[in-house]
């Protein structure tokens, strides 16, 4: 084979093979405008061309173009040439027509309806079609090109007005086009259809001068490939219509390419050497093809290098982020999970020249999805048909040309995901990356959505992984503070027989002497003092007794207004004493909770009752407010279901409490009060998830942008 021969079998392979492939994802799209169905004929007479021509070709190669038993099989492969060739120019512009008809909006919809009619005229040629093929099965003995010679000019003039009318189509569609590539592309194809034309005119006068027609198969390969070049250029590099041309194929037509040249040009090269220096040829070839083994592999790498730095310059970009997320992502805790998405959002929208992206991780727990982390208030409700679509189809890349579920499609453009990379762990659907268009209107190509893969990956495997050293974590704190009830329990039944009782009988004694003094006797005050510091004692052995086993409750509906009520009118007296003013905001009809009545007026008094202390000194404001659904749960590691609970709010402008005490307060034993016992809200959070809520607290020391100085308890209560 010489030069010219290995670029055209190359050449015809590749052409074949890639429009197979396009062939291929068009047919599996599951959404297709009018030009999406034409494209994909287009795709699918353009394919069956390049296998006609490719297969006559490689056999003329193997066996000869006189042997007659091919010329027999190469006309019949010549049906395939003539069908593929002959409707191609009318699906090319019909294609054309279409897409210009999408593309501008303001076309006027009657007449859009008559040239979308009109539109069918110009496949008049396809009338002769099955005449030449006729002919083709009659002289099967003769080389098809003699066969098709009568009709070659009329198809070339033919194809030469199809291609200038697809040169103003294409002119049109560059400056309607929707985004920056798909106007480059049609403007470069505009101009390669413009210099097929002038090829073809070319060739009808080469192929009337004998001496010339030499050039006409380089011709006709050249006018054949120039526009699926610029096309398949356009698909690899921006993924144009998100269609995929992977760089393996790529690579491997080059260096098919380069080793058939190079073996071809070994050939020449010993067979010159021995005419001309009557050395051993065959060892010099041998040579030579064992320089090609050592050589290969440093050779495919800097090629791929090349081939990177001309096709997608940004991918060495993208490995760097990756790298740097990637160690990043290691070495995280659970605390940092939204921090950490959230860079990893910014870090790719600024990467990427992404308008919008948004990360979200979930859980599934008795058939229900729960929000674990996420870098927007999202709610499960937000992607619901998303994820079911992604559990049933298991895709890797979700584009909304492969959805027909309307539900779908809804809320990935509620949500502006142009493009949803599903998170799987083991199989099982965890999380989802949504991106939205980049900035510069351009797609979003094979190779940023693979490394996009990776990185979520990466991510979802280390998240699992601090969540099990998290549960782990969690399990052996349950354990100490088991150990600690375990203990507390033993010194309260020991506190109960020995202090209760002797508080008793104290607080008796002095109640009956107070009782037997004469009226003004200045030792009534001391006895009184006694009393007050027994019933203190009292209180704090109860409080303890509480905690170490507290008592079995009621569950009831109760209904949250009216046991606000009850609390703040109780607490109206002390709130007045030190000038504080108790506000309600509780909208009217809420449902009842389930709780015990008692203990919500005991959780609701004691957190009061703390607002109350922290303004003693300055006097201030509290503000109790009741949501109906649910406020979002703040923090993702622990979410509450918004449509089964009420949420309460309970903010005052008062001290704050430091950050460094915070992750403290719920510890039993700590207080930072002189007179406290540290077992207040441990109680509460005790009793309120013993009912099945939830309680966080917020708080300030200094007035910050986003807050102001204060503490905000939220609590959660489910509904009856």
């Amino acid at each position: 084979m010489d030069f010219y021969q290995i670029i055209k079998t190359v050449s015809l392979f590749g052409g074949m093979v890639v429009h197979f492939l396009l062939l291929g994802q068009s047919l599996g799209r599951k959404r297709r405008r009018k030009s999406g169905i034409l494209f994909f004929l287009l795709l699918f007479s353009l394919g069956i061309w390049y296998f006609g021509v490719f297969s006559t070709y490689f056999l003329d190669l193997l066996f000869g173009s006189h042997n007659s038993s091919v010329i027999f099989v190469t006309s019949t492969f010549s049906i395939f040439i003539v069908g593929g060739l002959s409707i191609t120019p009318s699906l090319l512009l019909h294609t054309l027509v279409f897409f210009f008809l999408e593309k501008e909006l303001n076309f006027n919809q009657s007449l859009k309806k008559w040239i979308e009619w009109g539109s069918i005229s110009i496949y008049f040629p396809l009338f002769f079609i099955p005449y030449i093929i006729y002919q083709l099965f009659i002289n099967s003995t003769i080389p098809y090109e003699r066969v098709l010679e009568p009709y070659f000019l009329p198809f070339v003039l033919w194809t030469i007005s199809c291609f200038l009318m697809a040169t103003l189509l294409c002119l049109k569609i560059s400056r309607v086009g929707w985004e920056t590539e798909e106007r480059q592309l049609f403007f470069s194809l505009a101009i390669t259809f413009l210099l097929d034309s002038i090829l073809l005119g070319i060739l009808i006068y080469v192929n009337n001068h004998p001496k010339l027609i030499l050039y006409q198969d380089p011709i006709i390969l050249v006018a054949s490939l120039a526009p699926s070049l610029v096309f398949s250029y356009y698909v690899y590099r921006y993924n144009y219509m998100d269609y995929v041309i992977r760089r393996s194929l790529l690579y491997s037509m080059l260096i098919t390419s380069v080793v058939l040249l190079y073996l071809s040009g070994v050939e020449r090269l010993t067979r010159y050497f021995g005419e001309r220096y009557e050395i051993n040829a065959s060892l010099v070839q041998s040579l030579l093809i064992l320089s090609l083994v050592f050589a290969f592999r440093p050779f495919r790498t800097h090629a791929a290098e090349m081939l990177d730095r001309f096709f997608f310059k940004e991918h060495e970009i993208y490995k760097n982020v990756y790298r740097d997320l990637t160690q990043k992502i290691r070495g995280g805790t659970v605390e940092d999970i939204p921090a950490l998405m959230r860079y990893i959002i910014e870090v790719l929208k600024k990467t990427m020249e992404l308008d919008h992206a948004s990360l979200v991780f979930f859980e599934k727990k008795k058939d229900e999805y729960h929000i674990l982390a996420s870098t927007l208030p999202f709610r499960i409700n937000d992607f619901q048909h998303i994820i079911q679509f992604l559990e049933t189809h298991k895709m890797k890349v979700l584009h909304p040309h492969d959805v027909e579920d309307e539900e779908v499609l809804k809320e990935m453009e509620n949500l502006g995901a142009h493009t949803t990379i599903p998170i799987y762990s083991d199989n099982e659907l965890i999380g989802l990356l949504h991106l939205g268009k980049k900035s510069n209107n351009r797609k979003i190509h094979s190779d940023e959505l693979e490394i996009l893969i990776l990185l979520s990956n990466q991510l979802a495997t280390e998240i699992q992984n601090m969540r099990l050293l998290e549960e782990k974590l969690r399990l052996e704190r349950e354990l100490l503070q088991n150990e600690k009830f375990l203990a507390l329990g033993r010194l309260s039944a020991s506190v109960a027989h020995q202090v209760k009782n002797p508080l008793s009988s104290i607080k008796i004694i002095a109640q009956v002497l107070r009782e037997d003094l004469p009226p003004g006797d200045q030792r009534e005050e001391d006895l009184s003092l006694v009393i007050n510091e027994v019933d203190k004692l009292t209180r704090v052995v109860n409080q303890l007794l509480e905690f170490a086993k507290p008592a079995r409750q009621d569950i009831q509906h109760s209904y949250l207004e009216k046991v606000i009520d009850e609390v703040v009118m109780l607490m109206q007296y002390e709130a007045n004493r030190y000038q504080v003013h108790i506000e309600k905001e509780i909208p009217p009809g809420l449902r009842p909770i389930k709780a015990d009545r008692m203990t919500l007026q005991d959780i609701l008094s004691n957190l009061i009752q703390n607002s109350i202390q922290a303004l003693e000194k300055t006097g201030g404001k509290i503000l109790i407010k009741a949501h109906y659904p649910s406020l979002p749960y703040p923090y993702e590691s622990l979410p509450w279901k918004e449509d089964q609970g009420i949420t309460l709010e309970i903010l005052d402008n008062g001290i704050g409490i430091p950050e460094e005490n915070l992750k403290n307060i719920f510890e039993p034993f700590f207080t930072t009060k002189q007179q406290g016992t540290g077992l207040g809200l441990p109680i509460v959070k005790q009793r309120l998830e013993s009912l099945g809520g939830k309680i966080l607290i917020e708080s300030s020391v200094e007035d910050k942008d986003d807050r102001p100085r204060g503490t905000k308890v939220l609590i959660w209560l489910p509904l009856a």
